[in-house]
């Protein structure tokens, strides 16, 4: 396989992009990223993986402060990325958010051999809006092929709100890691002591205070439960106030992916994965959650949600309404017994395979070859 593909990030890149970028080099295929370097704003996350300087180019702007501020910074920064990307000609621009799309297309304008992707991993309330289902329209109709991280991004919101139509190519491509990357991690002992991983980006307030709410209510029960907070964002205040209000609270702060994901998990005996009420988190596949079942270690999700069909379908992990700490406290309590820990373990030891990057690649450079075979084409006419 053959040509060159640029990767568009609006933050530093997280694991399934990089994966990608390595999956494709591997192919022979020339990969640049492109990526939105935010400083030091909290919104800001370490580079997850080692990429090297000629691979990445940085494009390093401030946030800014207050609305009109950041949305003049933020048409700056897609502006920065439309000329890198006009520099570099690319057969295929593969855009990572909304935004990073815009300046995609506008990146590819006048080349119509360029091939545009978009990854969708997150949706915001704003897509669900009229005006925003309108904007999305336009841009999906210049995109040649979509990737979805969650089943649930393609049937409950781009075919239910009608932003594709009935031929757009779509893949189904979840946040997931290489079997290697778990393949020799050992769990913790299981013991009648438990400790609950909130690691990754600190956000939902809602959530975390649900976890709060639920380990008080639990430890009141007897139970011995403890939570352990890792990483960096909007709501990490929330996480260093608990940690030095409560002795059973521990937050490390921020960590680099590749190399301390497997001493947090070893210090964590189930996951969080609660958040809030929006209907992206309805929707969505955590990373966290497929990190969960290769960890072989149970995951928290909300009830009625497209995560909490797949762990009752598969059975590992708990299920429990946001905002419901007693229910939370009922589940943790029952988390505590080592049998339980012990079924779940073997359910996700079951699923391991289908949650690895190994699975989906095949599927991954199946469409890019169609892409650049496409784009080779057209460019030659």
């Amino acid at each position: 396989m053959q040509g060159k593909v640029v990767f568009l990030y609006g933050n530093s890149p997280e694991p399934l992009p990089i994966l990608m970028m390595e999956s494709l080099r591997g192919e022979g295929v020339d990969v640049q990223l492109i990526y939105y370097d935010r400083g030091d704003a909290t919104v800001s996350l370490p580079m997850s993986g080692l990429i090297r300087p000629d691979q990445a180019m940085g494009i390093r702007w401030p946030v800014g402060e207050g609305l009109l501020q950041k949305a003049w910074n933020r048409l700056t920064v897609l502006c920065l990325f439309a000329r890198k990307i006009r520099k570099l000609r690319p057969d295929v621009v593969q855009a990572w958010n909304f935004d990073m799309l815009i300046a995609g297309i506008f990146g590819c304008l006048g080349r119509k051999s360029s091939k545009l992707v978009f990854s969708l991993q997150d949706t915001s309330p704003w897509m669900v809006t009229a005006w925003g289902k309108i904007l999305q329209r336009w841009a999906y109709k210049r995109v040649n092929l979509i990737f979805v991280t969650s089943q649930g991004f393609h049937h409950a919101f781009l075919t239910r709100f009608h932003l594709v139509d009935e031929n757009q190519a779509v893949v189904f491509l979840p946040n997931v890691p290489r079997a290697e990357t778990f393949r020799d991690f050992v769990p913790n002992q299981v013991t009648r002591s438990l400790t609950v991983g909130h690691i990754g980006l600190l956000r939902g307030e809602e959530g975390m205070k649900t976890l709060l709410g639920g380990v008080e209510k639990a430890r009141e029960s007897g139970a011995d439960v403890r939570i352990l907070f890792a990483g960096k964002g909007p709501a990490e205040c929330l996480a260093k106030e608990a940690a030095a209000t409560h002795d059973f609270v521990e937050y490390r702060g921020p960590y680099r992916h590749n190399e301390e994901i497997l001493s947090l998990y070893a210090s964590v005996d189930a996951l969080y994965g609660i958040y809030d009420r929006s209907y992206d988190k309805e929707i969505h596949l955590a990373y966290r959650f497929c990190e969960a079942v290769n960890c072989r270690i149970p995951i928290i999700v909300a009830a009625g949600t497209h995560m909490a069909a797949e762990v009752e379908r598969l059975g590992v992990g708990v299920a429990v309404p946001l905002g419901d700490a007693n229910a939370l406290a009922r589940e943790l309590t029952r988390l505590c017994e080592p049998e339980v820990r012990m079924s779940i373990a073997a359910r996700c030891e079951e699923a391991r395979e289908q949650f690895t990057f190994e699975f989906f690649e095949a599927a991954m450079s199946e469409a890019y070859q169609g892409l650049l075979k496409g784009a080779k084409s057209k460019g030659k006419s």
